[in-house]
């Protein structure tokens, strides 16, 4: 049988694979059974079931040396360039000193994946 335990958030902190449920039980109050194998990277817990993280929903958009990003869920991690941030509910702007190409990744939060996008800023 596998297991996933999780926080108050629903972020699973912990999967198992053990022969009973009385068994999980003594590991942890807060887990469901899960049907499939489930991860951390992959999955969060809602309703009293494990589901499966989705694709980051956003847009963004160039304009010279600055991205703009709308529609990011609020707690979301952004680390780019040596700066990092997390999002609330207004649109992020980054803003880069020198043109080229950035990695920006996004994490940390329970519902969506992970997720690395690069970008093209200039001067013009």
């Amino acid at each position: 049988m596998n297991f996933a335990f999780y926080d108050e958030n629903g972020a699973i902190t912990m999967t198992l694979d053990a022969p009973s449920k009385k068994y999980a039980l003594y590991q942890a109050k807060e887990f469901v059974e899960c049907d499939e194998e489930v991860t951390p990277a992959t999955h969060y817990v809602a309703a009293q079931r494990a589901e499966a993280k989705v694709p980051l929903p956003s847009r963004h958009f160039v304009s010279s040396l600055s991205v703009t990003f709308e529609e990011l869920p609020e707690g979301l991690k952004v680390e780019t360039n040596g700066m990092e941030t997390v999002t609330d509910n207004e649109p992020l702007v980054i803003e880069y000193d020198v043109p080229g190409t950035y990695t920006i990744s996004f994490s940390g939060h329970v519902r969506y994946l992970d997720h690395e996008l690069e970008v093209t800023v200039d001067d013009t």
